[in-house]
């Protein structure tokens, strides 16, 4: 394995793997839990719905974003393939 220089363009392609996987997951996901919240929410008579529904999609959010990393993960950008690699640690230090 020949480790490759970051240059922009492979950075560029990688970002833009992991956002539009994102957009694709997060938008519909996110919009249908903030609807949900919000409607939780008021049907109990708090007036705090509106920032129920940011906390509770904030949370969705997240976990969203990890599973668009882990789908990039592995993936090839022309002749580049993002990968994990295990470091051996010195045994010595």
């Amino acid at each position: 394995m020949v480790e490759v220089e970051p240059t922009f363009w492979i950075a560029t392609r990688i970002f833009w793997a992991i956002l539009w996987r994102s957009l694709l997951m997060s938008v519909p996901t996110i919009f249908i839990v903030g609807m949900i919240t919000a409607a939780i929410f008021s049907s109990l008579g708090n007036d705090g719905a509106n920032n129920a529904a940011r906390i509770g999609t904030f949370f969705v959010a997240i976990p969203i974003q990890i599973s668009c990393i882990q789908l990039v993960i592995g993936k090839t950008f022309g002749r580049v393939k993002l990968l994990l690699a295990t470091v051996q640690s010195d045994p010595s230090a």
